[in-house]
């Protein structure tokens, strides 16, 4: 798999964010999830159709060439086959100034490029002839350029309304762009429609999102209620809230997974802005995003997604605790899916219990194949509340004892491979045990850094200090692929 950046020429900057290049081949169906985003972009596939989804609407299938506006929430692409996908990246307002495109008619959506500009097929086929990204960008800086002039005659106060947003990051009321650019807030409010597609209150929220999922994701311990101050949120449960809009995943959940990533592959993402070492990066995202099953017990998957939203529990007077079994549960199941569902359950619930009760999740073992997640509140009864289950991928039941509490329940199979209990229960809780999906990662990271020659030879010409940095630390990971305490960025910097 390689991922790949390029910068368009100097004068299309104002207006286009990055051109890329995306290509390699996948036996089994993948599905990549990416988080909402402030860009519009115009796509040309090359390789095998794609379907797409979001949120709970039904996969469809993505038009060959297409354009799309900004998306308020998280999507999905799902892969399989050949990948050869180039793409330019615009900026919220770009797209409308190069070819006058209403921008709320995008949002989105993938509007097939021919409805849209009459030389969209011979611009595909031109791209399509063109072999190496650097080749195609320069094709879409030729075709880009020759409509700089209309896309300068476009810029308007509504552009550097667009940008001091960005500056701000998001934290800024309309009141204020409007009095700051002297335009009334019913103009600026009608022209983001037509240049972004979206309100500016709107706009100001995806952004302050944005740089808070960023700080969320790429540090490994957070203070919750500093993010809360920093970004203009009422409290903690504002915090979740805002998550499960736009991305319908907790914060701590969606921090869980990134640290998860950082802790595998942690120079990786420390050196993400260098474009080669993305290749890298990308790879490990697209194995943590598999739908696969994997094989674990389920006490310790439990326990750490409980762990995880303690923080958000305790802010409103909560106690969640997690009530293991005596013996290993080595349990099959879709890790993503699970920990999205449990997730999205316990936040329901702690957005609905009152203050100073308690959140129960424990596991039920039913027979030798199949065990039940036990999620019980007290407090209220939530059996009749809807949005607790709403969304979930897996079946869940709602019950009740009391009028004071709610039982919710996940049947989840059990695995009983003719092997040994010792075997298997050391394998599965054993000091050096990684899951079967961790696994798989590290045989992808093996063979790509078997493969990092040309790579530090290609950044041995404008870098030698950085190709030597990055040369030791490849041959660390390959050395050290077996140790699962082993950090590379520290041992590298020895």
């Amino acid at each position: 798999m390689h991922y790949q950046k390029i910068q368009p020429a100097e004068s299309l900057r104002p207006w286009v964010e990055c051109f890329y290049e995306w290509t390699g081949h996948v036996e089994k169906e993948l599905d990549v999830q990416s988080p909402p985003n402030r860009y519009a972009a115009m796509i040309f596939n090359l390789g095998n159709s794609y379907n797409t989804y979001q949120g709970n609407v039904e996969k469809t299938l993505a038009p060959k060439t297409f354009a799309c506006g900004l998306f308020t929430t998280n999507y999905h692409l799902v892969l399989q086959g050949t990948i050869d996908i180039f793409g330019i990246v615009f900026k919220p307002n770009g797209f409308h100034n190069f070819f006058g495109m209403r921008m709320s008619h995008l949002v989105n959506s993938r509007v097939d490029l021919s409805l849209l500009i009459e030389e969209s097929p011979a611009l595909h086929q031109s791209i399509a002839d063109l072999k190496t990204g650097a080749e195609r960008a320069a094709r879409m800086d030729t075709f880009l350029l020759d409509r700089l002039p209309q896309a300068q005659a476009n810029a308007t106060v509504i552009d550097d309304a667009v940008d001091y947003i960005n500056q701000c990051k998001g934290l800024v009321s309309v009141t204020e762009v409007a009095e700051k650019f002297n335009i009334s807030k019913r103009y600026l409010e009608k022209q983001f429609l037509i240049k972004v597609g979206i309100s500016p209150k709107f706009y100001c929220r995806i952004i302050r999102f944005v740089y808070l999922s960023n700080i969320v994701a790429h540090n490994a311990n957070i203070d919750w209620q500093e993010i809360v101050n920093q970004f203009g949120l009422h409290d903690q449960s504002h915090l979740v809230k805002e998550f499960m809009e736009f991305n319908q995943m907790s914060p701590s959940h969606y921090h869980q997974n990134h640290n998860e990533m950082t802790r595998i592959l942690p120079n990786q993402i420390n050196m993400g802005e260098k474009n080669d070492v993305r290749v890298y990066t990308i790879s490990c995202l697209f194995s943590l995003t598999m739908n696969r099953s994997i094989r674990t017990d389920l006490n310790h998957f439990l326990k750490a997604l409980v762990q995880a939203l303690k923080p958000i529990a305790k802010a409103e007077d909560i106690d969640v605790a997690f009530l293991p079994t005596q013996k290993p549960l080595n349990a099959i199941f879709q890790a993503p899916t699970l920990a999205g569902d449990v997730t999205h359950i316990l936040c329901k619930i702690i957005e609905f219990t009152p203050e100073q009760e308690k959140i129960l999740v424990g596991i039920k073992k039913m027979s030798e194949n199949q065990c039940k997640i036990q999620i019980t509140n007290t407090g209220i009864n939530l059996v009749l509340n809807l949005e607790i289950v709403n969304g979930c991928k897996l079946p869940v039941k709602a019950s009740s004892s009391s009028v004071n509490s709610t039982q919710f329940e996940i049947e989840i199979d059990l695995f009983t491979e003719s092997i040994s209990d010792s075997i298997a229960i050391e394998r599965i809780n054993g000091p050096n045990f990684i899951p079967d999906y961790y696994a798989e990662i590290r045989k992808r990271l093996r063979s790509h850094f078997n493969k990092s020659d040309s790579l530090v030879e290609t950044l041995l010409r404008s870098n030698p200090r950085e190709a030597a940095f990055l040369k030791k630390v490849n041959e660390l990971i390959v050395s050290n692929m077996q140790n699962n305490q082993f950090m590379a960025i520290t041992s590298a910097r020895r």
